[in-house]
């Protein structure tokens, strides 16, 4: 089922929606005062936004999900 969301056809139609999340992730780094953590406040969370773009959450076990919100 997983590789279904993750086929090039259906990566190439996420792409404006995945690009649109990595520029709200990086703004939100621009607006700290102080450098911020790039995993902490990029890394992580993209995998996770991305996710729920494709509807991965419903296909992918909990125990992924649990390492994924790490």
């Amino acid at each position: 089922m997983v590789e279904h969301a993750f086929s090039p056809e259906a990566v190439e139609a996420m792409r404006p929606g995945i690009q649109r999340t990595a520029d709200e992730l990086l703004e939100g780094m621009l607006k700290h005062d102080s450098p911020g953590d790039l995993v902490e406040l990029f890394a992580l969370p993209l995998p996770s936004r991305v996710g729920e773009l494709c509807q991965a959450r419903h296909t992918v076990s909990a125990a992924t999900m649990n390492v994924l919100a790490l």
